[in-house]
């Protein structure tokens, strides 16, 4: 089995990955396993530039192979926001759930129905320690509704208010095989798993 450090802090997102990634043969770390405790400042102006910072950092101070990943929300209505700055919406400090849930729902309180197209994109970055990298990017497609969901999954606010379009389902109300075969993450680690047999 291949180590492979998940370069992230949220909780929810180390399960998902971790959980995404055992199924190509990897034995899955998380960074307080191996003694990091550091946030990587997202300045990226991308998803895939956030994604590639991140597994650089982590792979080069764990010494291990490293995936890292960075996601958000882009709303047609909205012009593409809140986007890479989905978990910092007012510039200032990290914010919680509930705030950003309340954020979108005021946003679009004006938006008709047929204009609440929406997508909630994924990039997933591999990284070495000698910083040989690849990245790719997935998303999945949906419509914002006007009220939160009852079900709140904690990491990840934006899926109480996102209704897949294909599925006519609310992400958060997805099984979990659904989120292994047709999410955004899940795709992204797909997409990406052709390179992983160059990191043997």
């Amino acid at each position: 089995m291949k180590k492979l450090l998940i370069g992230t802090n949220n909780t929810g997102k180390f399960d998902e990955l971790k959980d995404l990634l055992s199924q190509y043969g990897f034995t899955c770390f998380g960074l307080k396993e191996v003694g990091i405790h550091y946030d990587v400042e997202e300045v990226g102006r991308d998803y895939q530039e956030n994604a590639l910072l991140k597994a650089k950092t982590y792979a080069h101070m764990s010494g291990i192979l490293t995936v890292s990943g960075d996601s958000g929300l882009s709303i047609d209505a909205l012009n593409g926001e809140p986007g890479i700055c989905s978990r910092n919406l007012t510039g200032e400090k990290r914010n919680t759930d509930q705030e950003l849930t309340d954020y979108i729902v005021d946003k679009m309180k004006n938006i008709t129905e047929g204009k609440r197209q929406a997508k909630l994109v994924a990039a997933i970055a591999i990284c070495n320690p000698k910083g040989k990298c690849n990245v790719e990017e997935a998303f999945t497609e949906g419509v914002i509704t006007e009220k939160v969901d009852t079900k709140k999954i904690p990491g990840y606010p934006y899926r109480s208010l996102f209704k897949i379009t294909s599925l006519n389902k609310m992400y958060c109300q997805l099984s979990d095989e659904e989120l292994k075969t047709i999410a955004h993450r899940a795709e992204a680690v797909k997409k990406l798993s052709k390179y992983f047999k160059q990191y043997d």
